[in-house]
């Protein structure tokens, strides 16, 4: 199959996410069903890509391979198979992220692969341990605004109250030295909104929290 540009752009693309659905690919891309399942597959045949289904009942997906990083230039590491228990989660980041990109004009998006290479790069231009950065805590995303960063975290379930705090104290202190000019929330339950809000409440910053209901339509 001969290899075209856009697909470099989709290789490059599924590697800033990690990995990806052919329904998300299309959508990214406007391609039809029977064209976007075509040219991925091409790509799995190349050696560009490798599919496979991670849950019975979420569509399986694609991630990039070591010869794919390298044709599209990609400045990540190859993808792997993702995990079962984040899956749903970071399908639906990947989607979030496509809205915004729509609602939100002249703004750009950071994922967090694209994040911790970052401050992987940056720990080695300064020195600071590595694996201190591994460790540390990275948004779902970044959106990028006018040269301000905006972390979006998407919250499908309940995490634990002690974790909670911890991230909306980590927060609260990153906006405060300037890191992010706000944090944004997306939920699906009332009852995580809920125990968002009481957790920032008490935050000198907790006008810069904001908080939305995960779109219907994504």
């Amino acid at each position: 199959m001969a290899i075209t540009e856009r697909d470099k752009k989709i290789v490059y693309w599924i590697n800033k996410h990690g990995f990806a659905t052919a329904e998300q690919v299309g959508k990214e891309f406007g391609m039809s069903k029977t064209a976007v399942y075509r040219r991925l597959k091409g790509m799995v045949d190349e050696g560009l890509l490798k599919h496979g289904r991670v849950l019975a009942d979420i569509a399986g997906v694609y991630w990039v391979t070591n010869n794919g990083v390298e044709l599209s230039e990609s400045k990540l590491s190859a993808g792997k198979k993702p995990g079962a228990a984040t899956l749903a989660h970071d399908l639906k980041m990947i989607d979030l992220s496509m809205y915004l990109l729509k609602e939100y004009e002249n703004c750009t998006w950071l994922t967090a692969r694209e994040m911790k290479s970052m401050q992987m790069k940056e720990a080695e231009k300064t020195g600071e341990n590595k694996f201190a950065v591994l460790g540390s805590r990275v948004p779902d995303g970044v959106l990028v605004m006018g040269g301000q960063y905006y972390a979006v975290e998407l919250e499908l379930t309940l995490k634990n109250r002690k974790r909670i705090k911890g991230i909306v104290d980590d927060y609260a202190k990153r906006m405060a030295r300037g890191e992010f000019a706000s944090v944004i929330y997306y939920y699906d339950k009332e009852s995580v909104a809920r125990v968002l809000h009481e957790e920032v409440a008490s935050k000198a910053v907790v006008r810069r929290f904001q908080f939305f209901e995960v779109p219907k339509d994504i």
